[in-house]
């Protein structure tokens, strides 16, 4: 009995120890899941840590996208705007660039008549220039011309080349002209008027000198019909005087010594 109060004891005290190992067991795994529980707390604080800053970033992010899309409409509008002004501005250029064809047409246009003017003024240099030449050759007869009338045209201050200068100073000189005609004319009527007188003078005529003194008795239908025996005298006169030349020079020379004496009586009065 004793054996087995023993045996009991034994394994009771197996048991207890059992217990004990299987207590300490729990214990420990208690300890190790309390652990495991604080770390799991600790991780969970962490993930909701995690959690509030990527909500408070999801919502920074959010609010971002949401700018964004009102960026983005925005910008969508804007490029709308920009879409229809690139129209507008596509057909206000292709007006344009009618218009610069149009005035590139018309400048090529003027071009090529500016060339036809340039060829035109070439021309009408070389024929003005030959114009020109003959144009101071007349002056040049002009002048040889009024010095045989015993005048002096005015002085030709111009080029050769100068024909609107020219042309001026014909002009001009075709303007005194007749009066300087008019005086040689009645310098040689004199002239014609002093070779019958000489004549009849030598001949000892009492006829001049009765007409030094009587008025002449003659007038224009005389000199429009004239008499036979004026005919002859008229066609003496011209045949032995005049075609002769020397009254034509000696004319000439009373005229020119005439001028000078005048411009010499000139000087002498301003002096």
């Amino acid at each position: 009995m004793f054996n087995t109060l023993m045996r009991r004891y034994n394994d009771i005290e197996k048991r207890n120890d059992v217990a004990e190992e299987k207590a300490q067991r729990l214990e420990k795994q208690a300890q190790i899941e309390s652990s495991k529980l604080e770390k799991m707390s600790e991780d969970l604080a962490t993930e909701k840590s995690l959690h509030d800053e990527t909500k408070r970033a999801l919502e920074k992010a959010i609010a971002k996208l949401e700018k964004a899309e009102a960026a983005i409409a925005e910008a969508q509008d804007w490029q709308h705007i920009a879409e229809e002004q690139c129209i507008e501005l596509a057909e206000e250029i292709n007006v344009k660039n009618r218009e610069v064809e149009k005035i590139l047409s018309k400048a090529k246009a003027s071009e090529e008549r500016y060339e036809q003017l340039v060829a035109m003024m070439q021309v009408e240099k070389e024929q003005n220039k030959s114009l020109s030449k003959e144009m101071y050759e007349v002056t040049s007869k002009l002048d040889k011309m009024t010095l045989d009338f015993g005048s002096k045209a005015r002085k030709r201050n111009f080029e050769d080349d100068d024909l609107r200068a020219a042309v001026k100073w014909t002009a001009s000189s075709l303007d005194v002209l007749p009066k300087i005609v008019r005086g040689f004319s009645g310098y040689c009527f004199s002239a014609g008027a002093q070779c019958l007188a000489s004549s009849l003078e030598r001949d000892k005529c009492s006829h001049v000198q009765h007409l030094t003194k009587a008025p002449l008795l003659c007038s224009a239908k005389d000199l429009q019909k004239p008499s036979a025996m004026v005919d002859t005298i008229e066609k003496r006169v011209l045949s032995s005087c005049w075609e002769k030349g020397w009254v034509e020079d000696c004319v000439r020379n009373r005229i020119v010594a005439l001028r000078e004496e005048v411009i010499y009586l000139f000087i002498l009065r301003r002096s």
